[in-house]
């Protein structure tokens, strides 16, 4: 009996000893799970943070084949399903692609191709965009986009950087250690021709934006902003500007309430960033940075996601949208993640972002030479509440 009693003792703590065990290991797993990353294929994709918040399941897909090699940049506008507003001609007639037979989607191009890939001549040369074609012509300055929304009455606002089209200044930007394509954000409604300044963008405090990205928040009424603090080569940190509601009887107004909300600490960059509202709920921020391995600068293009435009003030990780090594680049480092539309994949519950980007092409032997080229790719976001 005394020999059984010992027997189911020894027995007894060893139950205790195994049950110990695996309390410890899944207390452990617990606090992996707190830690969890759902990962894609290249192990990017942030599935951390607020459960209600839209989730970026990157990378994005390989670019496809070259898209247009007539003008940089090309940022579209939008409406609230995510679906590219048609190009209106002067007269407000949907302009008609003949080889589609398809609306042409209204795009805000930058600067048009000097030359051809081979780095000849571009002949003819493409005309500047046809939103400030005629503005451009009758003063010395570019305009390159920066961003672009909707307005709630339909209002096509498009954001600018207008550098003067002259060496001196270029030449004094660079020996300053500025950027030649940035200046102060202008805002334009480019609804109708000509185009109609809204001014330029500032917070009520005085801070300045500089290549500023928009979107509009259907839920709060008002306008957002994203955009850098200065013009400089090292001015990376990107801040947030956030307008009253959008007066219906005078909608141009909000340029002048935007106020400062702070910085968006996880996805700095000193080249074009872009904010576009998903259909579902939630924004996204796309931003591009200088590759610079060197400098610690190892991303290109970035991305991050939140339920409501101030959450990407804390939004963490970002995403690596396009990894160098991972993904080919037909060039160098993409730049311009760009929007150009957003469809519903019901199988991923995501809300699949469709982005253009840049590609500078080096062409050796022809100094100075500028052949632009965008290509296609796409980012799903997943919607937790759909």
């Amino acid at each position: 009996r005394r020999w059984l009693q010992g027997i189911l003792h020894t027995r007894a703590q060893e139950l205790v000893a195994t049950d110990n065990a695996i309390a410890r290991k899944l207390h452990e797993i617990a606090q992996d799970l707190s830690n969890f990353h759902l990962e894609g294929p290249d192990g990017n994709t942030d599935f951390s943070g607020d459960p209600n918040h839209p989730k970026i399941m990157g990378p994005a897909k390989p670019l496809g084949p070259i898209e247009q090699e007539d003008y940089d940049l090309g940022y579209t506008f939008l409406d609230e399903n995510g679906n590219p507003l048609p190009m209106l001609d002067e007269n407000g007639n949907v302009v008609i692609d003949p080889k589609t037979g398809r609306p042409v989607p209204d795009s805000v191009w930058g600067d048009p191709a000097d030359n051809n890939a081979d780095g000849s001549p571009r002949v003819p040369h493409p005309p500047r965009d046809h939103h400030f074609a005629d503005m451009d012509a009758n003063d010395p300055y570019r305009t390159l986009p920066t961003g672009t929304t909707v307005g709630p009455n339909g209002e096509r606002i498009a954001l600018v950087s207008r550098p003067p089209d002259d060496p001196a200044w270029a030449e004094n930007q660079t020996k300053n250690g500025k950027s030649v394509y940035v200046t102060q954000t202008e805002a334009y409604d480019v609804t109708r021709q000509p185009p109609q300044s809204l001014g330029k963008l500032q917070g009520v405090d005085g801070s300045k934006v500089y290549q500023g990205s928009i979107v509009y928040d259907k839920a709060s009424g008002r306008m957002y902003v994203v955009g850098n603090h200065g013009d400089g080569s090292g001015d990376t940190a990107r801040g947030m500007w956030r307008s009253d509601p959008v007066d219906p009887n005078h909608p141009n107004d909000w340029v002048k309430t935007l106020r400062y909300q702070g910085d968006v600490p996880s996805l700095p960059g000193s080249r074009e960033s872009s904010l576009v509202a998903l259909p579902h709920g939630g924004v996204a921020l796309f931003g591009a940075d200088d590759y610079a391995p060197a400098e610690g600068r190892n991303m290109a293009v970035g991305a991050i996601s939140a339920a409501t435009p101030e959450g990407l003030l804390q939004a963490r990780p970002v995403t690596d949208l396009l990894p160098a090594g991972k993904t080919p680049w037909p060039g160098g480092a993409p730049y311009a993640a760009l929007p150009t539309g957003v469809h519903w994949d019901p199988a991923l519950r995501a809300d699949v972002v469709d982005t253009r980007v840049s590609i500078w092409r080096d062409v050796p032997g022809v100094r100075g030479a500028y052949p632009p080229v965008t290509y296609q790719t796409s980012v799903p976001i997943f919607q937790p509440n759909s």
